[in-house]
């Protein structure tokens, strides 16, 4: 179909879970119809340099000229009423916005709503375009202007059957014609490594970890991740398994998305860089490592341990499984949909959550469930007796049920919502 595409979200060449969507999702568009004209505001991207065979679209910075646009709804609106100094095309057929439906809902432009705002500017344009959501849920609790805001777009899609539910929960009438498309891998990607050689290079010091039970975890450093009970859980098991070694792949020190500086974090339980924890000392959103090098980072984990406090999907759970790393995750929002069996097999250990906490508006008045450390520690006792040969049938069903998962599925119930 020759039709033009704009889309808002992360940037497909940055070093995020968001941006790994962007980038699965538009290129595997693009596969299944070279014709499409796909034009990207992307979040977290500077501009500069990239490859245009890699990414076949047109990537702009969410920042062009107003660098408190770090979102790019100032510059989505410019573009749409054909005011934006760069991108000059203004004749979508397609608007995809791929984001958190609270920050749709709570964002402001000159003291107006910018939902409010997008909806008069697509009212008002002389071609209508189709219009569509792709929102991730990692709360049960819903407000009416959130689900106001998903009424919108001509399609809502969210990437899990708990986001579905809970949608349903809150406008039965919503929930029904929201689809579900999983957040698609690059599953080729990730794989066990057979004899991994566990090996860090800290500058010029190599940390051998040959021998260490290395416990990972990868995700943004932001409070809902809650790297304190991490922290705290991997603590307690050291204090019993001296070759406990904890690997956390994220910015060291992130005050941007209310996390914190992980270095801290260690010093106060008294751990020491590169003795018993490592961090990327050079890691920012939209730096990372090659796509190809997260691989290496997974086979470096005996276990994947999760406290988190809810997830949309969980990616990082997925390519775990995939490099044939067993998962602790808490029992919440999506781990469940994604560790259990249909018929009762579990393709990891979930652990209870204890009493939930409500941040005030720092969580926009939401309650979230909080992880048990008790709970959590019994659950890495039992993976860590079992070891990566007691919990082989585990990891044989999660990496058949990640194999699933694949990009290209993405890209295909994505382009049929389009036609």
């Amino acid at each position: 179909m020759k039709k033009k595409i704009l889309f808002l979200g992360d940037s497909p060449v940055v070093a995020t879970g968001f941006g790994n969507v962007s980038r699965n999702l538009l290129t595997q568009l693009k596969k299944l119809d070279p014709e499409l004209d796909i034009t990207v505001i992307g979040i977290n991207c500077f501009g500069g340099w990239y490859d245009m065979k890699e990414y076949p679209m047109k990537i702009y910075t969410a920042v062009y000229s107003d660098f408190e646009d770090t979102l790019g709804f100032k510059r989505l609106l410019k573009v749409l009423e054909g005011k934006d100094p760069e991108i000059k095309e203004n004749d979508f057929d397609i608007l995809i916005l791929s984001f958190d439906s609270w920050c749709l809902a709570n964002v402001t432009i000159g003291g107006e709503a910018f939902i409010q705002r997008l909806r008069m500017t697509l009212e008002a344009s002389e071609k209508k375009m189709l219009t569509v959501l792709y929102t991730p849920i990692d709360n049960p609790q819903i407000p009416p202007g959130w689900i106001e805001t998903m009424k919108v777009f001509d399609i809502v899609a969210t990437p899990s059957k708990y986001g579905k539910a809970m949608i349903t929960a809150a406008d039965k009438e919503l929930g029904n014609r929201v689809k579900i498309i999983y957040n698609g891998l690059d599953t080729e990607n990730f794989y066990p490594i057979k004899n991994f050689k566990k090996v860090i290079n800290l500058g010029e010091t190599k940390i051998d970890l040959t021998n260490r039970y290395v416990i990972g975890f990868v995700g943004r450093n932001q409070w809902r991740k809650d790297y304190f009970h991490l922290v705290k859980i991997f603590t307690e098991f050291k204090k019993k398994h001296k070759e406990a070694f904890l690997y956390m792949h994220t910015n060291p020190v992130d005050f941007q998305h209310d996390g914190g500086d992980i270095y801290e974090l260690c010093r106060y339980f008294g751990l020491q860089l590169g003795e018993d924890y490592y961090v990327p000392v050079d890691h920012e959103d939209n730096k990372g490592i090659p796509r190809q090098g997260m691989n290496e980072v997974y086979n470096m984990m005996d276990v994947f341990l999760s406290c988190s406090l809810g997830e949309g999907f969980g990616l990082p759970y997925v390519e775990a499984m995939l490099a044939g790393v067993p998962v602790i995750l808490p029992e919440n929002t999506t781990s469940e949909e994604l560790l259990r069996k249909p018929g009762g097999d579990l393709r990891g250990l979930m652990y209870k959550t204890k009493n939930t906490v409500c941040f005030g508006s720092f969580d926009l008045m939401r309650e979230r469930p909080l992880p048990d450390p008790d709970l959590a520690f019994e659950a890495l006792e039992i993976m860590y007796s079992r070891k990566q040969a007691g919990m082989k049938e585990t990891i044989k069903l999660a990496r058949e049920f990640a194999l699933t998962i694949t990009a290209e599925k993405m890209g295909k119930e994505f382009y049929e919502l389009l036609a």
